[in-house]
């Protein structure tokens, strides 16, 4: 049982070495229409998004699975909040999804009122010693039983392999060994990360984001460090905050400090080292954020810290009023091969390229917490340029996938809470990976433009698809890697145009590219209503072609075969939706 935990807990002790960032290599959009997420599941204002979580391999398939916050989610009641667990395939897709609610999943009874069930989440590894993943989720407006006073709570959930919740352990001012201090307000749990092991007891410790503390002036934040035990109960409890825990440096109200994430031994004294966000400070201009570098000791005091701001910290990337910088973060391995773990911070409210387009940023961590060097990916890069708009809140949660396709470069897991899809803000994740800058050895690590080696574009003005693509037949709207179809060792690909009109107005239809390796097609195979062999029955306006992905090979017979959405088929009724599976020759 410890065996599994020890692993968990002592991977911020180890430091995994990854390539530089440079440009977005491929990302794969996760939202009611994109991605393999079921289809109308979300709804206006749910928030699909804001904390997104890497969680370990829940459905034992050997790929990382992933855990989404929808913390304004009305089921039971109006913003009661829900944590979808989302099971992933290699390409980034959803092969199975389990919702976590008051209503769904075997998830927590609440008390009458708002109680944002989701506003954190953090993987805790096989817990109680069942061999199965386990959770944390922060619930910022939960409260005891009976009571409505915001004081907050974080919820330990025993999963299954299925994503249900097998049983929970509640956390709060007075259950679960909670501090027992809480003032109303305090919401207790607006965030929660695995922080790894300070007492070497076996078990990971959590830090618990208060945002609301009044420590030091109104809103200030804080963080609780709870040592947990394998019951989910916490065994002991310590406050950081402007008063307490040792914490020397100076805060603000209104700063809402607190959000906090591991970054492995800096200091090298045998104890984990944490950051800890504050995306309302104020250094060099109103909300522009800071993140607090804090040397740790073995029982969650802090001994020293350390700030990187606007105006501190060693960091020279220009932060904007309003970027929030710090606002989620993330460690991300070592990305300039010093042995010291580096952070990428997000700055949500970022305007390059656009107002509140969103941007992270990438930190070079000296031992000392001060920043050595640093890069920035915006939503000017190639493949986010159109993708991403303003207000989306991109980069509002960010968690680290490692190196989920084996390229040596950290992949990162993103979330963009106000993105819509068929309605407004129901939100939407991106499964990021990276390019790596050693392609560009003459690049000056502060640049902060995109880099781009090549580009083509595959287009009605240009052969194969001249004279085949019709008037708003909109090819592109999906796109997939589907394997190495025909054998010539070059992966090819499938795209979609879900308003094609083969066979009647609007039933959608893929193309499969065979591609050559710079990137140009080789030759194609239209598949539709009336070609390509596909003899199923497709419906007037069902944007087949609306979603695809490949799944590999699904019957064993050496070949890839494809999943292929099509959002607006009405089986069962108008626009209910559905997927063909196509077994490829």
């Amino acid at each position: 049982m410890k065996k599994i935990i020890i692993v968990i807990a002592s991977m911020f002790l180890s430091v995994q070495i990854f390539a530089q960032i440079d440009t977005v290599q491929s990302l794969q959009k996760i939202n009611n229409i994109y991605g393999g997420f079921s289809g109308d599941t979300l709804s206006e204002g749910d928030l699909f998004g804001r904390v997104v979580k890497v969680i370990g391999d829940v459905n034992w398939d050997g790929i990382d699975d992933i855990a989404v916050s929808a913390h304004k989610d009305d089921d039971g009641a109006t913003d009661r909040g829900a944590v979808y667990i989302l099971m992933l395939n290699e390409d980034g897709t959803v092969k199975d999804q389990q919702k976590i609610s008051e209503t769904a999943g075997n998830g927590p009874s609440f008390t009458t009122g708002h109680k944002f069930f989701g506003t954190g989440i953090a993987a805790l590894g096989d817990l109680n010693g069942d061999g199965k993943v386990d959770i944390a989720v922060g619930g910022g407006a939960c409260d005891d039983d009976g009571v409505s006073a915001f004081k907050g709570a974080v919820y330990i959930l025993f999963l299954d392999t299925n994503g249900m919740v097998l049983e929970y352990q509640k956390i709060s001012n007075t259950q679960g060994g909670g501090p027992g201090s809480l003032a109303t307000q305090d919401l207790f749990g607006t965030g929660v990360s695995n922080i790894g092991d300070l007492n070497q007891d076996g078990l990971p410790e959590i830090a618990i984001f208060t945002q609301g503390d009044d420590d030091g002036g109104v809103n200030v934040g804080a963080v609780f460090i709870g040592f947990l035990d394998y019951d989910g109960t916490l065994k002991d409890i310590q406050k950081i905050s402007a008063t307490d825990g040792g914490f020397g440096g100076a805060l603000t109200a209104g700063d809402q400090f607190g959000l906090a994430e591991a970054i492995g031994d800096l200091d090298n004294d045998g104890v984990i080292d944490i950051a800890i966000s504050a995306p309302n400070d104020d250094d060099g201009g109103t909300d522009r954020g800071a993140v607090w570098i804090c040397f740790m000791t073995d029982s969650g005091y802090v001994k020293s810290e350390q700030k990187i701001s606007d105006t501190v910290g060693s960091f020279t990337g220009t932060l904007d009023d309003s970027d929030k910088f710090g606002l989620s973060l993330c460690s991300v391995g070592d990305l300039n091969n010093d042995t010291t773990i580096d952070l990428a911070v997000t700055a949500v409210g970022d305007d390059d390229g656009g107002t509140n387009r969103g941007a992270i940023w990438f930190l070079m961590l000296d031992t000392d917490g001060t920043v050595k060097s640093y890069d920035k990916v915006n939503t000017t890069d190639t493949l986010l340029v159109d993708t991403v708009v303003g207000g989306d809140d991109f980069s509002c949660g960010i968690s680290s996938f490692g190196d989920r396709n084996g390229d040596g470069q950290i992949d990162l897991l993103v979330g963009a809470r106000n993105a819509a899809d068929t309605s407004r803000a129901t939100g939407e994740v991106y499964v990021i990976h990276f390019d790596a800058d050693t392609t560009y050895p003459h690049r000056d690590f502060h640049q902060t433009t995109a880099y781009i080696n090549t580009i083509v574009k595959q287009s009605a003005a240009s052969s194969p698809l001249d004279g085949e693509l019709g008037l708003s037949d909109g090819y592109g709207i999906s796109i997939s890697n589907i394997g190495d179809l025909d054998g010539d060792g070059i992966d090819d690909m499938a795209v979609g145009a879900h308003s094609d009109d083969d066979g009647g107005g609007n039933k959608g239809a893929i193309y499969i590219n065979f591609m050559n390796s710079n990137g140009a097609i080789k030759s194609q195979q239209k598949i539709s209503d009336t070609r390509g062999g596909f003899n199923g029955y497709l419906y007037s306006g069902g944007s087949f072609g609306s979603a695809v992905a490949g799944i590999g090979d699904v019957n064993g017979d050496g070949i890839p075969d494809i999943a292929v959405g099509a959002i607006s088929a009405d089986d069962g009724g108008t626009d209910r939706g559905e997927v063909w599976i196509l077994f490829m020759t």
